[in-house]
């Protein structure tokens, strides 16, 4: 009998429930580059128990702005970012390139 096994995007989201878990793909995807990080940070917000339109009002944004500047192809603006970023419970946090490195 076949192992039963659940899809990688519930995995996934179950994964990123976990806010260091989310951290560490945030990262991870950051650099990868701007647009894999964006996809991370949709995902992440996906996985997130608040609704979408939730997410998007306590950043400030519509839930279909928030959706576009997650997009591959989005360029959202640094106070749209720090407010999906702190909706989230996350921030952004600059490091020395050394530390980065290590």
């Amino acid at each position: 009998m076949p192992k039963r096994t659940k899809p990688h995007s519930e995995m996934l989201m179950t994964y990123l429930r976990d806010r260091e878990a989310a951290v560490e793909y945030l990262n991870a995807a950051l650099e990868e580059g701007e647009d894999v990080f964006l996809q991370a940070l949709r995902e992440v917000a996906m996985a997130n128990e608040l609704p979408m339109s939730r997410i998007a009002s306590e950043a400030s944004v519509s839930r279909e702005n928030l959706y576009r500047m997650t997009s591959a192809t989005g360029n959202p603006t640094l106070e749209n970012l720090t407010g999906l970023l702190r909706a989230l419970g996350l921030r952004i946090e600059v490091r020395a390139a050394e530390e980065v490195r290590g």
